[in-house]
């Protein structure tokens, strides 16, 4: 108990000697700081207050006037060159160094623990003749301890994961891909139709007019509003072979992209305008229509693909591709 006491004592004392540092401390720099920088400008503002007071006729009020001026101008001044710009500059280069002072009171034991600590010493003393063993165990741990550090950081080095670099998508860069790939699967759509529309139409179309066929082909893929110039056939084909043709055509391209049925109707109706004179727009507007005597079968596109389907024939087949 009395070693408690004596040890608050001790505490409080260090701290009463502390404060009374710190307040002495606080005084000789506010001494420092503002006293004798406030004399010299009193005295200046005096001097400066007598000189004016005696130009103006030693007048009162203007030496009054004078005096708090140049005094408020001076502590200015002073605040700004002193105080605030060493701060300023401090803040600025990063030398404005902080110090935080922490004081560890330890607290006393307490009359039970220093029984378990006396009563553990004196237990302990008669195993001095013991010390061999115990060294050679503390050896033998320190060992064990050892190899299980370098385990552990090897298999810590071991499973550190690689950190993966974050890359930033490129809007514009993702854009222009998408439109390049539908460029290519379009211009490979049309490339397909024209040499289907060669391979179909070469044994009825003379070698000249499947040149213009196929470029009004290649106008319409790229509008659907394209009016196409005639066509004239040498040989004889069904208006169920026309529409079939067209038809095959036109839903590889697309309803949704303006090749709708009064589209396809209009188109067939203008290229071949010789063999369809007699049939009205509105019937051609069915283009599916089949009969055994059909020349140019309905071609349905396969579910995910605008292939288009060739019989399986002999060499005697006509398989040409043109070019505009």
């Amino acid at each position: 108990m009395t070693a408690n006491i004596e040890i608050l004592l001790r505490i409080i004392n260090q701290i009463t000697m502390n404060n009374r540092q710190t307040n002495y401390d606080t005084f000789l720099d506010a001494s420092l700081f503002y006293g004798l920088p406030g004399i010299a400008i009193l005295a200046v503002s005096l001097m400066t207050s007598i000189k004016v007071g005696t130009d103006f006729g030693g007048d009162g009020m203007m030496r009054t006037g004078t005096f708090l001026g140049c005094n408020l101008l001076l502590w200015l001044s002073y605040y700004i060159l002193f105080i605030s710009l060493p701060e300023s500059l401090m803040l600025c280069f990063g030398k404005k160094d902080k110090m935080v002072v922490t004081v560890d009171i330890a607290e006393p034991p307490s009359i039970a623990e220093t029984q378990v600590r006396e009563g553990a010493t004196i237990e302990a003393e008669p195993k001095k003749e013991n010390e061999e063993p115990a060294k050679e165990d503390k050896e033998s741990v320190e060992e064990v301890s050892s190899t299980d550090d370098v385990s552990i950081s090897e298999e810590a080095l071991v499973a550190e994961p690689s950190v993966l670099p974050i890359v930033k998508l490129d809007y514009h860069a993702i854009c222009l891909e998408y439109e390049q790939r539908q460029t290519a699967e379009r211009t490979e759509l049309i490339e397909d139709i024209i040499e289907y529309a060669g391979r179909t139409m070469a044994p009825f179309v003379s070698e000249k007019n499947m040149i213009r066929l196929c470029d009004e082909i290649r106008c319409w893929c790229s509008n659907p509003q394209h009016e196409p110039s005639e066509i004239c056939l040498r040989d004889r084909l069904s208006t169920n072979d026309l529409c079939h043709f067209i038809w095959n055509i036109g839903v590889r391209l697309g309803r949704n992209n303006g090749y709708s049925g009064e589209c396809r109707a209009k188109f067939v109706k203008r290229m071949f305008a010789l063999s369809l004179a007699e049939v009205e727009l509105s019937s051609l507007k069915n283009m599916t229509k089949r009969t055994s005597a059909d020349r140019i079968p309905l071609d349905e596109p396969a579910p995910g693909s605008l292939k288009f389907h060739y019989p399986k024939d002999d060499d005697s087949s006509v398989s040409m591709r043109l070019s505009a």
